[in-house]
């Protein structure tokens, strides 16, 4: 992915992931964790990013319409070693 496919918005707040290189906008979720989100939108995506009170928030759509986030951990190639073991 190329940075100027960042949407403007989120571009001062793109970090890159550690495995893979790939830019990311870490999100926080409705329950206060930190979640990492691909910063360009594509149709099929299920997140919306949002800015409440100067931090960039994130929110799952129900029923997504139009073109959305998606996860990083559904594009990176090295997620799996990022997850938990329960």
């Amino acid at each position: 992915m190329v940075f100027a496919e960042v949407p403007v918005k989120y571009a001062d707040v793109v970090a890159h992931c550690q495995s893979c290189g790939a830019p990311i906008v870490w999100a926080v979720t409705d329950s206060g964790k930190r979640m990492p989100v691909d910063p360009r939108v594509v149709d099929g995506g299920k997140l919306k990013l949002y800015v409440a009170a100067g931090v960039v928030r994130v929110r799952h759509v129900a029923a997504p319409d139009g073109a959305l986030h998606r996860p990083h951990f559904a594009t990176c190639p090295d997620a799996e070693s990022w997850r938990r073991r329960r």
